[in-house]
């Protein structure tokens, strides 16, 4: 049996980023570009930051990612509870007629206590960053936008898919929403482009 600590690890992997990142290189011919600016970037800063700069580069990589894994995670989370809630109270919660910030109470996305931590890391690393390396931050958020943009909705999705699957296990008496569902699968189609697996 996994531990608590193994079990936390998977849902919180970079892991969870690769995959994307490769589903956005497949999908957005946008984020090739970024990426590329994004990677460039970061060897640039090795390169021209003392050995002891602090933070240092891989921390600051580290703290964007926190950030974003932070969101995914609860978009995920969020998408698993409103298919319960659906389940509880089917005319309650017409979610797939609000828009995504209604549903996955974006306003909240980024305001946990691991975003606030991660964002002290980023900031503290602008701020020493000397003014003539400062574009190179940029480039950097720029790559993480892709993340911070398309990467809650298609958790959310997931999360909501997930819903159908265990739900079954743990409320008594869960039926799946098939017309929802289908309503959600072509909504999360329209705005991406493709359908995630």
């Amino acid at each position: 049996m996994k531990s608590v600590a193994q079990v936390m690890e998977q849902l919180t992997s970079r892991d969870i980023l690769k995959s994307m990142a490769d589903l956005f290189r497949d999908k957005d011919s946008q984020f090739f570009d970024d990426e590329l600016r994004m990677l460039t970037a970061v060897t640039t800063l090795k390169k021209e930051l003392p050995a002891d700069f602090s933070p240092s580069v891989d921390e600051y990589i580290q703290a964007h990612e926190t950030d974003v894994l932070a969101q995914i995670v609860y978009a995920g989370y969020h998408g698993f509870q409103i298919n319960r809630d659906n389940f509880h109270a089917p005319y309650g919660v017409d979610f797939t007629r609000w828009e995504f910030f209604d549903i996955a109470k974006e306003h909240i996305i980024g305001h946990f206590p691991i975003n606030f931590e991660a964002n002290g890391v980023i900031q503290a690393f602008y701020q020493a960053l000397p003014e003539e390396l400062r574009e190179y931050h940029s480039h950097i958020s720029e790559y993480f936008t892709h993340f911070e943009c398309a990467g809650p909705k298609l958790a959310h999705y997931a999360g909501y898919m997930l819903g159908n699957q265990l739900l079954p296990w743990i409320v008594p008496g869960y039926r799946m929403d098939p017309v929802q569902t289908m309503k959600y699968s072509h909504d999360i189609e329209e705005y991406c482009g493709y359908k995630p697996e």
